[in-house]
């Protein structure tokens, strides 16, 4: 077609005339058929345009020496991996197999499998400046913010007379024998169990913008910089149980309020290399991105946990709770090596010279992410009545997984 450095001017070979507007040092399009395919192209200095240029709607465009992208992000998270943690047993159930995992009448009511996560909303800008005239090298930013995700359950005995929460006894160094914590049984007590969780996700970019192909209708640019990102989660189970039988070692009325913090945060730094390309096709626009991020993921877990023991008279505090106790509490953190793969796919409609609407697919995975039920042990030595005894049960040990996003994105894309 031509050389490197020059533009195509629409030729007219048919002895009709063909309109377009003369180029010069101060023009930024010409005006010729979209068509291109179908009339003959020569080649002309690129003086008028300063680098390469594009077909669109708008005519023959150089490329804008800056650009920003603003997206309104509907996007999925990995889905909830809970143990069991709250269980419910038939009324006629003897206390001693009400709630417990062995037994083929418990109910789960929360936990024991995957719980989808429902979209969330959030936001992505991606802004940059050609450092060059003729637009070879780039400098440019992007960040991105996804909306707090939120995991909500609770029930108590005005729905489930009988209300545990499970585990695994171990102790004296016994094989696990599966037990539960009564919350609430018929004529012994009354209670509730509440579990909320919580899921926050940032990343940002700085990068370098390479020109590595370009021509009318494709350009490849390669992308190296640096990425961040952090990922939080959180997960509180509490439970509250008031005595009403006489029969208690305790006396009716007495409460029993146990608590259970896992908190988890991931921080990314890291490398970042890949490309972006563009196709054009008449008024729209097909872009397409591969990015891969490699570098240190610094992992941290918080557990925490307490149970408040009262009467009308006093009250007894130990800070352990039932998943959480002093064999596990604290805060615990490592660094561990991590890939951070992106792809995305958009299209954009160009509205006017320099705008344009856009949609499209993104997808971001993390090779290891702590996430807080993952750093449950549900096997205890002892229940909460006991001494500590046996086998220093429940115990931290760094549990890692993939995690993603994945999701829409709708938006608008402009140059200038």
């Amino acid at each position: 077609m031509g050389t490197a450095g020059e533009v195509p001017v629409a030729i007219d070979q048919t002895g009709v005339s063909t309109r377009y507007v003369q180029a010069s040092a101060d023009d930024r399009s010409i005006d010729v058929p979209f068509q291109h395919d179908g009339q003959i192209v020569a080649w002309a200095p690129e003086t008028a345009f300063g680098a390469h240029p594009r077909l669109s709607c708008c005519g023959v465009l150089a490329r804008p020496p800056s650009w920003g992208q603003l997206d309104f992000l509907l996007w999925w998270r990995s889905p909830y991996h809970l143990p069991p943690l709250v269980t419910s047993s038939p009324v006629g159930t003897p206390v001693d197999q009400a709630g417990q995992l062995n037994q083929p009448t418990t109910t789960r009511l929360l936990g024991g499998h995957s719980l989808a996560n429902g979209p969330n909303a959030g936001g992505r800008i991606d802004f940059g400046y050609w450092l060059d005239t003729h637009q070879q090298l780039g400098i440019g930013g992007s960040f991105l913010a996804l909306g707090q995700s939120h995991l909500e359950f609770a029930t108590d005995s005005s729905t489930h007379a009988i209300l545990t929460r499970p585990f695994n006894n171990v102790s004296a160094g016994q094989a696990p024998l599966a037990d539960a914590l009564l919350i609430a049984f018929p004529d012994e007590s009354t209670g509730r169990v509440d579990v909320r969780g919580s899921s926050r996700l940032m990343v940002a970019e700085g990068y370098l913008r390479q020109s590595w192909y370009d021509d009318v209708v494709t350009n490849i640019d390669l992308v190296a910089g640096y990425q961040f990102s952090r990922i939080d989660e959180s997960l509180l189970i509490t439970s509250q149980s008031t005595i009403s039988s006489t029969s208690n070692l305790r006396p009716p009325g007495t409460t029993l309020d146990v608590r259970d913090s896992f908190v988890t945060r991931n921080e990314f730094h890291g490398g970042l290399i890949g490309f972006l390309t563009d196709w054009r096709f008449h008024c729209l626009t097909v872009t397409g991105s591969v990015k891969v991020g490699l570098g240190n993921m610094r992992q941290r877990a918080a557990i925490s946990g307490q149970t408040v023991i009262g009467d009308s008279v006093t009250s007894f505090t130990d800070p352990q709770g039932l998943l959480a106790r002093n064999t596990n509490h604290g805060s615990h953190q490592r660094n561990v090596f991590t890939v951070v793969p992106q792809f995305g796919l958009r299209s954009a409609y160009a509205v006017s010279d320099g705008f344009d609407v856009t949609l499209g697919y993104s997808l971001i995975l993390w090779s290891h992410v702590l996430q807080p039920a993952n750093q449950i042990d549900s096997d205890l030595a002892v229940n909460l009545s006991d001494p500590l005894s046996g086998a220093s049960r429940p115990e931290f040990t760094f549990k890692s997984n993939d995690y993603w996003v994945q999701g829409m994105t709708l938006g608008v894309r402009w140059s200038y």
